[in-house]
């Protein structure tokens, strides 16, 4: 995320088109390598997410392969444990949903895949995926199933054409296959995914409409306009999944001030995630800080990623305040405070 207005077209690709990366097994996540057996009954425990591979993007395809197919030397891209990213810590959200995302990124593009179990997969989300189709970002997809998991392969070239041509479109179509053919030759029980149960206390989110009055009331402000002025925003295949699964929202509000003050309040609501791991919050320049009602709670600095931010903590569920107030006399801790309140009260 870009200081103030975000509007970068590279960031608006990497950070909102590939939504969710992960390169090596998804921490802070209760994962299974194949289902518990328990003598109790299913209503008694929680069923833990079942993540393919288990959640290791470099079993999913090795580099080897992707460069095979995409023409040139690749790497996974980073992990997305990032407290600072636009979607702070994607990959632990998809993972409570049984969900991985990998990208692969060199010289000859970038290649992408998504999996998630098939039965948490919108109607129309399956729909639209099911033929080979190119977006505007210049990235093709297609989607298949197999032992119960929703796979979407995806390429793109370096350069950013919104229409590709016929011989480009046939290419990436003969990439997209080939990455579905590796993944689905994988061992039957990787690719087996599954969602973890709901746990007691886990917030349910309500639609962002909600927030309006006490975002508002909070950053003293009379009222604020929903939405963002920019458009690094989240966004993705992955991310309308992980929000029909109830594991992330993200709800944005601004007004100008006098003198142009800017005034901007972005929320990400991730329940089930709990406290950041300590690498996690050592990477992101984090420091204790005080919210009411948090168990646990950390600021951010602002600095070359992006705006300040505020982490809270609420048991198991976890809320980040990011933005910009015009008025010294309130915080984004005051945010936090007054939306935790709301989201623990539901």
């Amino acid at each position: 995320m870009a200081n103030g207005m975000r509007v970068g077209v590279e960031t608006m690709i990497l950070g909102v088109l590939l939504t969710g990366c992960a390169g090596g097994p998804v921490a802070g996540t209760s994962v299974s390598a194949t289902p518990d057996v328990s003598t109790s009954s299913a209503s008694d425990q929680e069923t833990p997410a079942l993540i393919p591979f288990g959640g290791d993007c470099a079993r999913a395809l090795s580099a080897s392969d992707v460069g095979r197919i995409l023409g040139g030397t690749v790497a996974v891209s980073p992990s997305a444990d990032d407290l600072t990213a636009v979607e702070p810590d994607r990959a632990a959200s998809q993972a409570l949903i049984g969900g991985l995302v990998c990208t692969w990124t060199g010289a000859g593009g970038t290649a992408m895949v998504e999996l998630f179990p098939e039965d948490i997969v919108p109607a129309d989300i399956a729909d639209r995926l099911t033929s080979f189709t190119c977006l505007g970002s210049g990235y093709c997809s297609r989607a298949e199933g197999a032992q119960g998991t929703w796979i979407n392969a995806s390429v793109a070239q370096r350069s950013i054409a919104a229409d590709p041509t016929e011989t480009e479109r046939r290419e990436r179509e003969q990439k997209v296959t080939a990455l579905l053919a590796v993944v689905r030759s994988a061992d039957p029980a990787d690719l087996r995914s599954r969602a973890a149960s709901r746990e007691p206390g886990r917030w349910m989110i309500p639609p962002c409409s909600a927030f309006d009055a006490t975002v508002a009331h909070a950053a003293g402000q009379s009222a604020l306009t929903v939405g963002f002025p920019g458009d690094a925003i989240p966004s993705g295949t992955a991310w309308e999944i992980a929000v029909a699964g109830g594991v992330e929202q993200w709800c944005s509000w601004y007004a100008y001030g006098e003198a142009n003050a800017l005034t901007l309040i972005e929320l990400s609501v991730q329940p089930g995630l709990g406290t950041p791991t300590p690498d996690q919050l050592a990477s992101a320049g984090a420091v204790p800080a005080s919210v009411g009602g948090a168990s646990a709670a950390f600021a951010i600095p602002s600095g070359a990623e992006g705006n300040a931010r505020i982490v809270a903590v609420s048991g198991e569920n976890r809320l980040s305040v990011t933005g910009v107030l015009g008025s010294a006399a309130t915080s984004l801790a005051d945010v936090a405070t007054a939306v935790l309140a709301q989201l623990d009260a539901r």
